[in-house]
């Protein structure tokens, strides 16, 4: 047992083979010494791998030194070039804020190069418009150039009235009669020259109107400016020439008067041989036998239903028309060329053409201003207003253009009635508020009577082929109150909300507009809109139903509110004044400004007393088209909202921003009117 004991500590468990080829176990101490020699073989090893690694490590630490010192290097290079960097950026930034600078100094100066490129662009388009204008009339004029330096030649000689001789009397009172037709001619083209000024400048304005959505407001109002400066230039030219043509027209009348009076001294034969011109005297001018000659030839190629002169016919001073064949034209003989496949000649004369002309356009004119009873107050107003005015041929305005006006005054009304605060010492009527406005929109003072003239013998002309023109006519007279316009212009806003595609949409679109309107009212007023031969409803035949209603005071709300003043207690039966309307006003329609009641009130004042009527009151009946225009403005945000519930809209927007537009157009157009007028 022990021996094993020593056994096992002396050999351990691992296995050798002895020389006999026999496994033994090998000792701990061979193990030990073989342990110690692998051991000092792997220090020996380690010591040269210290060696190695401390040879490499001095190696590193000079290259490592040679690093550090090139990285200082580099980095004071590094510096540097920050340094430099940051100056670089500091040029840079102060260069592009420079350039930016430079940029917008020559953005500013190639606007302005623009804008004066356009403008010389303008003024040059509007010189070369008057230069062919003036060489359009100096060759017209010129025509008349020789007959009036010979009626200035026998003006500027002073003679006798007893010494005339019998032979030349008739002879020059002829040439002055056809000097005095050839001023008015030329009067009448001055007048359509003036005319065309007003049509350009009223088609100007409709178009500033038009876009005002798409304008530029400082180049538009450069625009505006400067076509108004040229068309106060151009009209007050005109206005001259025209003043001068007319003293020289009454000069000559004057003397064709004087030769009259002559002629009146000679006995009674020679006054017979003198106005007859008798061929007795072969010395003697025959003027008349000249007219007897004078002719003017006109063809047509389609079977007489149209006539055309021919192009050799000229101008004729003293006959005072185009002719072809005339004694006052130094030719012996002359061959006329026919046009291919003429089959009819007229031939006219021009003996008294032009004058009975005229005056035939003068009675005319004369009837259509006396036509129309219940309309002579705006004809007596002007001539009031201008008791001086000589009446001519008025332009020829359409009903398009006169409807376009109209609107763009009552967009000027409105705007004046928004202006909050605004202090006036007197509240104008309709109508003096309409020539404030034409002198406004026209510039020039001169140029009121001959605008109003043209625009008042339109009204009175179209007033039968539109409702909204008979409205208006109404309303300057005074006969209807011009609440009634603004009232019909907030139905109007209120009938563009719906579609219209049957008739059936009126009773719903009325009872949202009349609430308080029993429902057997509603169909009544619904069968009436039928009855007017209304078989499809549309915006016209709705409005033109209110218009109808309005002009004969059978309007619902009107009716209503009319009831309501006539029980209110009043000092006169059938008129109130300022205060009292105050009263029912503050019931009616409790959020309504003071001042624009104050102002529909004065207005409607000012027609009364301009007819005659009571000084501090207004009639019951024009007062209830102010009421229930305050009404109906309260009432419209949700009245709107009702109809919006109720009834189909359409995809476009209301009327009233139209309106807007147009006063806001109106407005800025009119800005530049005080400046100009300085």
């Amino acid at each position: 047992m022990i021996r094993d004991e020593m056994s096992f500590a002396v050999y351990s468990t691992e296995l050798t083979s002895s020389r006999a080829q026999q496994p033994e176990q090998l000792p701990y101490f061979v193990i030990v010494q073989r342990s110690a020699e692998k051991r000092g073989h792997q220090l020996k090893q380690y010591q040269e791998e210290i060696e190695s690694l401390r040879e490499q490590l001095y190696t590193c630490e000079a290259e490592l030194e040679k690093s550090l010192s090139a990285a200082e290097a580099c980095r004071h290079d590094v510096r540097d070039r920050d340094a430099r960097l940051l100056k670089l950026s500091n040029e840079l930034r102060a260069s592009t804020s420079q350039h930016e600078c430079l940029q917008k100094v020559v953005s500013q100066h190639q606007r302005a190069q623009d804008r004066f490129r356009q403008e010389v662009d303008y003024q040059m388009f509007s010189l070369q418009g008057t230069i062919a204008a003036l060489n359009d009339e100096k060759m017209e004029l010129a025509k008349y150039k020789k007959a009036n330096d010979e009626i200035q030649h026998a003006l500027s000689h002073s003679w006798n009235l007893s010494l005339i001789h019998e032979q030349t009397g008739a002879t020059e009172l002829k040439k002055l009669e056809q000097h005095c037709i050839v001023s008015e001619v030329l009067l009448q083209q001055l007048l359509k020259v003036q005319n065309t000024l007003l049509e350009e400048h009223d088609a100007f304005l409709n178009s500033q109107v038009a876009n005002l959505a798409n304008r530029n407001a400082i180049e538009e109002h450069e625009k505006v400016k400067l076509y108004q400066e040229s068309f106060t230039d151009h009209m007050l030219d005109l206005l001259k020439e025209m003043s001068l043509l007319g003293t020289h027209s009454s000069k000559l009348k004057e003397q064709a008067r004087a030769f009259h009076t002559a002629l009146e001294q000679y006995p009674e034969p020679q006054q017979a041989l003198l106005a007859s011109s008798h061929p007795a005297n072969p010395l003697l001018v025959q003027e008349k036998v000249f007219s007897k000659y004078a002719a003017l030839i006109c063809t047509s190629s389609d079977g007489g239903k149209n006539f055309y002169p021919l192009k050799e016919a000229t101008d004729c001073t003293s006959c005072g028309e185009k002719t072809v064949i005339c004694s006052h034209k130094s030719f012996t003989s002359a061959v006329i060329k026919l046009p291919l496949n003429t089959t009819h000649l007229r031939i006219s004369r021009p003996l008294g053409k032009i004058a009975s002309q005229t005056e035939t356009s003068r009675s005319s004119i004369k009837q259509n201003l006396q036509s129309g009873a219940e309309f002579n107050y705006i004809c007596s107003y002007f001539q009031a207003k201008f008791p001086n005015f000589q009446p001519r041929k008025p332009r020829r305005v359409s009903i398009e253009e006169l409807v376009l006006l109209v609107h763009q005054f009552y967009s000027d009304v409105v705007r004046e009635d928004s202006a909050i605060g605004k202090e006036e010492e007197a509240v104008p009527s309709m109508m003096d508020h309409f020539y404030s406005w034409l002198s406004r929109r026209y510039l020039i003072p001169d140029l009121l009577p001959v605008v109003a003239y043209d625009i008042q013998s339109a009204l009175l002309h179209h007033l039968p082929s539109d409702k909204d023109l008979l409205v208006f006519a109404h309303v300057l007279c005074g006969n209807v109150d011009g609440a009634a316009v603004r009232y019909l212009w907030l139905i109007a806003d209120l009938v563009e909300l719906v579609p219209w595609k049957s008739v059936q949409e009126f009773a719903p679109w009325a009872a949202c507009v009349y609430p308080s309107l029993p429902e057997e009212d509603i169909e009544t007023m619904a069968m009436n809109f039928v009855a007017q031969g209304a078989n499809k409803a549309s915006e016209h035949s709705v409005m033109d139903f209110f218009t109808r209603m309005t002009l004969k005071h059978k309007e619902p709300q009107i009716v209503k509110v009319e009831h309501v003043l006539m029980d209110h207690p009043c000092n006169q039966p059938g008129v109130m004044t300022e205060s009292e309307f105050s009263e029912v006003v503050e019931s009616l329609a409790p959020l309504a400004p003071y001042h624009l009641t104050h102002r529909l009130f004065a207005q409607s004042l000012q027609h009364s007393r301009g007819k005659g009527g009571n000084l501090d009151a207004v009639p019951i009946k024009k007062l209830s088209y102010i009421a229930s225009y305050l009404v109906l403005q309260q009432l419209l945000p949700s009245i709107t909202k009702q109809i919006q519930k109720t009834c189909t809209l359409k995809g476009k927007v209301l009327s009233s921003s139209h309106k807007s537009d147009i006063i806001c157009s109106m407005h800025y157009i009119q800005s530049l009117v005080p400046a100009l007028m300085q």
